[in-house]
């Protein structure tokens, strides 16, 4: 029975690794802001930089690295909506979790050769994850 019991904490724990948890805003949804890469940035007013994190692992179980990059970008959008941004760039490789990210504000300057091609994880695996919306 104990096994069982481990058996199944495991296997929760590593379903769970390969989830994403962080959903774009109403705000961020509306305001249909762009990813750009590091050429893409250079036309446009930097607002703010932001270090980021989540979880990469959770208790041994290293999380899928598109999750772990998914939820970074998503809370990028997130922010750059919060100050008025129509893009975000990601200013520092991913490490363990942590990434550094510019918000910005290009009012249509971006060359559609720098905006971001990478696609979320959910679109690859026809996925779609919902919001969590509490109870009343």
């Amino acid at each position: 029975m104990r096994s069982l019991l481990g058996f199944s904490s495991l296997t929760a724990l590593a379903l769970l690794a390969g989830c994403t948890w962080v959903t774009q805003s109403p705000e961020a949804l509306k305001a249909n802001i762009v990813v750009v890469d590091a050429a893409g940035a250079t036309h446009c007013q930097r607002i703010a930089t932001n270090q980021l994190s989540v979880a990469d692992h959770l208790g041994g179980i290293q999380r899928m690295p598109d999750d772990v990059e998914h939820d970074l970008r998503t809370m990028a959008i997130n922010q750059a909506a919060t100050v008025g941004g129509d893009a975000v760039a990601a200013v520092s490789d991913l490490k363990g979790g942590v990434q550094t990210w510019a918000l910005l504000r290009c009012e249509g300057k971006v060359p559609a050769a720098s905006m971001a091609t990478s696609a979320a994880p959910a679109a690859s695996t026809g996925l779609t994850t919902v919001p969590y919306t509490p109870p009343r």
